[in-house]
């Protein structure tokens, strides 16, 4: 038995708004790829902790100027600081802690939620040797830390293996890999002489 033939016509006002989903379609998945990517990039921003200082410094608009003095201020001024060696937590100041400093075997602390990490802005973590490298550090997993705009990663020995830094942004980004938070990630490196 045969079936019967069913012709469809397409009316201009049908192929018109089957045009228009396909456009909004395609226009919201733009959207949402590009913010997702916009996320990413933002989480994934390393930088040189001297070329950031740097230009925010030189920078014309007052507020990146501003923002600079302060990372500045966090990075060399004495502040109300928490220090947490082997896990192990030794507050500094008379107030609550605005920076950080961690060594790398106690990265697994700052996935905790702690009165003290509330108005942190800072956290330097302090890397010794190529055996203390975290196979991964989760920005997105630290959430008691509502003020952090910056995490500091010195690296006490050369890690470039070449007397140079050119290495340390490749291996931060191989650490803080699906990183979706606003925070900078900076690094530098002293090499105790």
């Amino acid at each position: 038995m045969k079936k019967p033939i069913t012709i469809h016509f397409i009316t201009p006002e049908r192929k018109s708004l089957k045009n228009l989903w396909r456009k909004l379609f395609i226009a919201l998945f733009s959207i949402f790829l590009l913010s997702g990517i916009g996320q990413f990039v933002q989480a994934q921003q390393i930088i040189n902790v001297e070329e950031a200082v740097s230009e925010m410094l030189a920078s014309d608009n007052p507020e990146t100027f501003s923002q600079g003095m302060h990372l500045q201020s966090l990075l060399v001024n004495v502040h109300p600081a928490l220090y947490i060696n082997n896990g192990a937590f030794s507050p500094h100041g008379t107030s609550d802690p605005i920076v950080l400093y961690s060594d790398a075997s106690s990265i697994q602390s700052l996935y905790d939620t702690h009165p003290l990490f509330s108005q942190v802005e800072l956290i330097k973590i302090s890397i010794e040797n190529n055996l203390e490298i975290p196979d991964a550090v989760l920005l997105e997993q630290m959430t008691g830390f509502p003020n952090l705009q910056y995490v500091y990663v010195l690296f006490e020995y050369d890690a470039c293996r070449s007397g140079n830094s050119s290495c340390l942004a490749d291996i931060l980004s191989q650490i803080f890999t699906g990183a979706k938070s606003p925070v900078v990630l900076l690094y530098g490196k002293s090499i105790p002489q």
